[in-house]
């Protein structure tokens, strides 16, 4: 795991501050010579600063996966959260659409009871025209008068003919 990965590394690091001291302090003493001890501890320290740089590359491979993960997780929330709003969208637009039909079927109610209204309108205007007719007819008995007369859209057209 990473924290493994990190400790390791630590370890390494430790390990490499030691034996560098423990080198310089070899070739500062002049006494010291490339002796079999100070070769295997070269190597040894060679070894690890390949370990050092193998762990590196490693953390950074991992690291580099990590964040390419996140960055596509990003995306699909990113994406995800459009298409909430886009239901949100649509569940608003059916609310409005209920309610305008709701609003649809009281406006062609109110409609239809002012049609009916508009109709008895009609029809009172047209008895109380005729009564009106026959009133003053009924006041002569040589001359007819004629007041109004029905026009082809059903409307009345004021006239007065003898």
């Amino acid at each position: 795991s990473s924290a493994d990965i990190n400790e390791q590394l630590l370890l390494a690091e430790e390990k490499q501050i030691e034996l560098q001291a423990k080198l310089n302090g070899a070739d500062q003493d002049e006494t010291c010579r490339d002796t079999p001890e100070l070769v295997e501890k070269k190597v040894r320290h060679s070894e690890m600063l390949a370990k050092i740089a193998a762990a590196q590359k490693g953390s950074q491979t991992i690291i580099d996966a990590l964040t390419i993960e996140k960055e596509t997780t990003e995306k699909e929330i990113e994406l995800l959260q459009k298409d909430i709003a886009k239901i949100e969208q649509i569940q608003s637009a059916d609310i409005r659409i209920s309610e305008l039909k709701s609003e649809e079927k009281k406006l062609a109610s109110e409609y239809t009871t002012l049609e009916r209204h508009m109709y008895l309108i009609d029809q009172f205007t047209r008895i109380k025209v005729k009564s009106l007719e026959e009133s003053i007819n009924d006041k002569f008995d040589i001359c007819r008068f004629r007041l109004f007369r029905a026009q082809v859209n059903g409307g009345l057209e004021d006239i007065c003919r003898a």
